[in-house]
């Protein structure tokens, strides 16, 4: 046996060393269904136990073909596709919210948890599907192709993955057409806007922007999810320290409602983004009902005045109900948002409800000498009789005349039609009343309930 130096020993471990790197390329430029049949020992392609063991042929074919027309296999998965238009088209096929969560205990801002269908075109990765007896397959753990980079466009740059926020590929299927489907989990802080209008049960919309960050040309997303769809999921408070669901988490007020996806523009540009959103409203009824039933309550006592007798007890009625929704402003209503338009409007009608009657009380002090019509007349006697149970009172305070003159002319005296006026001015007072109470039950019910 003859013992070479060392130094021709290494030379000949390097060159047998290139030997096997070239024959591999050599191998992976020409692989074909053959030599895989030929590798695995198998005579039929559609045999059961060659599934994985196929699909790894198909992408050592892909690879093969790719370094031959590029010169470079690091260009599959390092560059982005060609498109034919020069406009990369990524769609979106369902947009998915598996959780939510405030990232306070007391905070109104969300964090959402959800999943992206995405899919795109890649020339690079088509095969015949006829030849290899295969028309689409998982992608491996050991396989790499080129796959886009969704951030939120919001928070890129202000919450790393360390931080919590990320985007990571679930599963990749490829297609012998070409056609690249992806499964994409994100995790991100949303852009929250609360709406205090129907407190304390608030609505919050919730919204996520995400764009593509590793692109060098134009994109479009073409949207195939429902653009709205129903949610039925309570708003997590807090998640374990290991990082796992726990189906015993403690649940806020918070009601998710439904999500909405949309594709919007930045202003000046065609930069597009998918605008996911979420809409949830506070569960928030035993609250509701305490900031709502007293001043509801006061406020139909002073709607119902009528039913206590003449006008003068009526603005004595509306004054002390307005003195109680006052006390129910102070220590029930002061933590309320100030356009909270359900107290507004009993401030407001209660107002022109004691005003209308400061009015109709003015007109009755007024000496009437020209009678009404007849009709308005016998209409008001019999709301004021048959409906509120009252009739002028010529005893009471108001029936004072506003004439300077003391002394009655005999000669030039004119007939009296004050009463009957009157009952027109209280006929009217009890109408307002009626329709204000009507309108504010209707209100109050909707607000309450």
């Amino acid at each position: 046996m003859i013992l070479l130096p060392r130094k021709e020993q290494i030379i000949c471990w390097d060159g047998l060393i290139l030997v096997l790197l070239f024959s591999r390329l050599r191998y992976a430029e020409a692989f074909t269904t053959v030599d895989c049949m030929h590798r695995y020992n198998v005579s039929d392609l559609s045999s059961n136990d060659l599934s994985d063991k196929l699909e790894d042929c198909i992408y050592y074919f892909l690879v093969g073909r790719a370094k031959a027309k590029y010169g470079d296999i690091r260009l599959l998965y390092l560059e982005e596709p060609t498109p034919k238009d020069d406009i990369f088209t990524i769609i979106i096929s369902h947009v998915a919210v598996r959780r939510v969560e405030l990232t306070q205990k007391l905070s109104s801002q969300f964090i959402i948890y959800g999943d992206l269908y995405v899919s795109w075109e890649d020339e690079r990765l088509k095969w015949d599907k006829k030849e290899w007896q295969l028309d689409e397959y998982t992608l491996h753990d050991a396989h790499h192709i080129w796959k886009p980079t969704i951030n939120d466009e919001y928070y890129l740059g202000q919450c790393s993955t360390v931080q919590g926020c990320y985007t990571t590929v679930q599963e990749i299927d490829i297609f012998s057409s070409g056609k690249v489907v992806a499964l994409y989990s994100f995790r991100y802080p949303a852009f929250c806007n609360v709406n205090y209008y129907r407190y304390p049960e608030e609505e919050n919309d919730c919204c996520l922007f995400f764009s593509l960050g590793d692109l060098n040309r134009k994109l479009h997303f073409e949207l195939k999810a429902e653009s709205k769809a129903t949610l039925s999921q309570v708003v997590k408070m807090e998640k374990v320290a290991n990082g796992l669901i726990n189906p015993t988490d403690e649940h806020s007020a918070w009601m998710l409602e439904h999500r909405t996806v949309a594709i919007t523009k930045m202003s000046g540009s065609n930069f597009e983004l998918l605008h996911v959103c979420i809409h949830a409203r506070k569960q928030m009824s035993t609250l509701r009902i305490a900031l709502r039933l007293p001043v509801s309550i006061t406020t139909m006592l002073m709607l119902v005045s009528p039913l206590f007798g003449h006008l003068t007890t009526q603005i004595y009625v509306k004054l002390f109900a307005f003195s109680l929704q006052t006390v129910s402003f102070i220590f029930l209503c002061s933590i309320s948002p100030e356009n909270d338009t359900f107290f507004e409007t009993v401030v407001v009608l209660t107002v022109i409800s004691i005003m209308v009657n400061l009015i109709a009380i003015a007109l009755s002090r007024v000496r009437r000498t020209i009678p009404p019509r007849h009709n308005f007349y016998l209409a008001s006697k019999v709301i004021n009789h048959l409906i509120c149970c009252i009739e002028p009172d010529p005893t009471a305070s108001y029936f004072r005349h506003l004439d300077d003159c003391t002394q009655t002319n005999f000669e030039n005296s004119q007939p009296d039609y004050t009463t009957e006026w009157r009952h027109i001015y209280i006929a009217s007072n009890n109408l307002f009343s009626a329709f204000a109470l009507i309108a504010f039950i209707i209100v109050a019910v909707f607000e309450i309930l």
